[in-house]
Parts: C-alpha cells; structure tokens; sequence
C-alpha cells in the first residue's frame, strides 16, 4: 500500500480507446512521475526552477501521438479519466492535438477547493484524497 505522502503526490489518467468495427475497448493508463523520481533517475542538480515533475497525461499523450492506428482515425480516444482536474498545461496539450480534442474527459478531484480539502485531512491533503478512494487504515 502506497504511504500518505506517495498517494498525495502520484494522478493517474486513464484512457478509453475504441476501434473502428466495434471490437473490445482498450484501455491506456500511465501515472505521473514526481519531481525526486525524475531527480533520482537522471542524477541531476536538485535546481529544477519549475518544480515540477510529467504529468499523467503527457506520458499517455505521448505513447498514443506515436501509434498509426490512432493517427489514422482507425482507432479513437472515446474518454479520458483523470483523478484530479488537468492542469492549465495538460488542458492545452489536450485541445492542440486534434486526436484528443474534442474527448470527454472526466475527474473526480478539483484543485480550487484544495485548502477545504487539507482541512478535512487533518491538514494534510493526502489523507483526503485516502479518506475519498477509502483507504485510509481506521483504528
């Protein structure tokens, strides 16, 4: 089971493909990679200006740019699930690639209530997000 901080800190996205011809959906998902994974891996300097790490969305953004199927309109993203609003960046990835554009997209957190949030975790908003998926050990 992930800790605390480990959940707080990981989105997963997952998205809905469908072929032309109506055979079994298939489903693509990948999880963000935080600022110390992409720190530890590559060895660098911890002087990342932006302080941020992948998001969900690229990784997956990325693997279907590159597949024929999906550029040739043979198969198409029907859904995209993401745990948490995309932020300002993925939204406009997600408008600018016309595969993808016009995609229902679904989430089940929004950042503009994050300080409630915090508030219902104890001030710690990764318990809130254990407390909503229900996974947080009880005594």
């Amino acid at each position: 089971m992930m800790s605390a901080e480990a959940f707080g800190r990981y989105n997963v996205t997952v998205w809905r493909l469908d072929k032309r011809g109506g055979s079994e959906p298939e489903y693509v998902s990948a999880h963000n990679e935080t600022i110390r994974e992409l720190e530890n891996r590559h060895r660098r300097k911890r002087d990342n200006p932006a302080k941020v790490g992948l998001h969900s969305e690229v990784f997956v953004c990325q693997e279907l740019y590159r597949r024929r199927d999906v550029l040739s309109g043979e198969t198409s993203v029907t859904m995209i699930f993401t745990e948490r609003i995309p932020c300002s960046e993925c939204r406009t990835l997600l408008s600018a690639i016309p595969q993808f554009r016009y995609v229902p997209r679904y989430y089940y957190l929004a950042y503009h209530d994050r300080k409630w949030q915090e508030e219902q975790g104890g001030g710690k908003w990764a318990i809130f997000l254990m407390d909503c998926y229900r996974l947080r050990a009880t005594a």
